[in-house]
């Protein structure tokens, strides 16, 4: 390696830490101010309080964020320097919120990493890394899931740790099997998180099939261009029935695995009643418009519908002797900007891959960017259309696993804009950078829960749905 290219990994490294300190300090800034449990942390928060004082509960979603939230709050009991009753002596309201935040705010941390190393295996461009790390930092929704207990954040931390240790198969063939067995327990957890996990696991399924018919179709070009291949197909590590036993069957054996415990300790159904409790919860819950924050999926990457986590009013008598209003909320509040730009990226990008596609039927080669862009939307569209098929109500949070890749290919974009020694190329990439970073300040209050005038706080409202 030469002397450039290690200071060009020096920077790299430095860079994407000081990206993950920045998102690390937006995750755990102040998260105890609220000091009671908010949203869904009523259930999630709880259902680890009830494993650990002995009470039975009903749960409609796999039970590892249960089991996380349960050693996050007896982690934080158990710490020497401080001084605490036992958690079986306290009611849930009486324990500590930051008993079981603290797992989210450092789970959303190092998503912003996995991310930032997952974009670099992907693309090989060190700044295209460092802005879909920059990205996944500033992103309001995902900051906020990171700093309440919600299962929500930990579906991308396991869907981009298996993509990683893909990847890591992918650069070091001789240990391909190990990581790929690793990549099938990490699929194994996020489908214990929620079903809605599978996403990742149809997105790399698809990409593989993908790449079978590229060999399968190569013979069916127009014969006037040659039946032989001008270019190698990418080459897989390992046999296919390994391929799919890592990405397939073992994240099946995990997750029957990880009930386990939880049957033992909430023991009024088997592992096949829980599951008829839950397909018949998810089958009844809320109809589209019964909830206030319900939302469609397709309106999702325009963030047309946040959702309240909290909200709190003040009244205060001025010095005039008027009465004024002050209010504090936190809500989960994508970063409108990236949202939008995002979503134009997504579009683009999906029309440059038809291009590509067509391009490579016709000549039998393809750009290296064409495996980039396929990665990138088959990640989106999995964990984005299949919602299409759900008649319940949804919320904004759904959409997060198919934001993150949105994301990527923004980075995509303005990361080929920002190394383009033509100026007017570079500009728009650098002024889309500093737009979200903006739109990240202008909006941070309804983020953190900070206190504003009322009119104030109408004025971040742009648009009615957002209230």
């Amino acid at each position: 390696m030469s002397s450039n290219s290690i200071r060009w990994d020096r920077g790299f490294r430095i860079g994407l830490w000081a990206v993950v300190l920045m998102g690390g300090i937006l995750r755990t800034h102040d998260i105890g101010t609220i000091q009671t449990a908010v949203f869904d942390e009523v259930h999630f928060a709880r259902y680890g309080y009830d494993y650990l004082v002995g009470t039975q509960f009903l749960h409609v979603h796999p039970p590892l964020y249960n089991y996380l939230s349960a050693i996050s709050i007896w982690l934080y009991y158990h710490l020497p320097w401080l001084d605490l009753p036992a958690v079986c002596a306290l009611g849930f309201e009486q324990i500590d919120v930051l008993s079981y935040r603290w797992i989210n705010a450092l789970a959303g941390t190092g998503l912003i990493l996995l991310v930032g190393m997952f974009a670099r295996q992907l693309t090989g461009q060190r700044i295209v890394a460092l802005l879909a790390a920059f990205f996944v930092a500033v992103d309001g929704s995902l900051v906020v899931d990171s700093r309440f207990a919600l299962n929500n954040i930990f579906l991308p931390v396991f869907g981009f740790l298996a993509y990683w240790c893909v990847g890591r198969s992918l650069q070091n063939p001789e240990r391909a099997s190990a990581w790929l067995l690793a990549a099938g327990v990490a699929l194994g957890c996020v489908i214990s998180i929620k079903w809605n996990g599978l996403g990742y696991m149809l997105a790399l399924s698809v990409l593989l099939v993908g790449l079978k018919l590229i060999q399968v179709t190569e013979g069916l070009r127009p014969a006037r261009l040659g039946a032989a291949p001008t270019q190698a197909s990418p080459h897989l590590p390992v046999r296919p029935l390994m391929l799919w036993f890592c990405l397939l069957v073992v994240p099946l054996v995990i997750y029957c695995f990880l009930w386990i415990p939880d049957r033992e300790f909430n023991n009024q159904y088997g592992f096949f009643g829980i599951h008829g409790q839950i397909l018949d919860y998810h089958s009844s819950a809320a109809a589209v418009g019964e909830h206030p924050y319900c939302s469609k999926w397709y309106l999702w990457p325009l963030m047309e519908r946040p959702i309240s986590y909290y909200f709190k009013v003040r009244e205060a008598v001025a010095d005039d002797g008027q009465t004024v209003r002050y209010f504090s909320g936190v809500h989960l509040f994508g970063n409108p900007v990236l949202y939008w730009l995002s979503l134009v990226s997504i579009l683009t990008m999906s029309g440059q891959w038809v291009c590509q596609a067509v391009g490579w039927f016709r000549t039998g080669k393809y750009s290296p960017s064409w495996l980039v862009t396929s990665v990138i939307l088959l990640g989106y569209g999995s964990n984005l259309m299949p919602w299409a098929l759900v008649n319940r109500c949804l919320f904004l949070y759904h959409y997060q696993s198919a934001s993150v890749f949105a994301f990527l290919a923004l980075a995509w974009y303005c990361g080929h804009a920002w190394i383009d020694r033509r100026w007017w190329l570079k500009l728009p990439g650098i002024l889309a950078v500093g737009a979200v970073f903006a739109a990240l300040i202008y909006w941070l209050p309804l983020i953190f829960g900070i206190e504003l005038p009322a009119g104030q706080y109408y004025r971040l409202m742009w648009f009615n749905r957002w209230i």
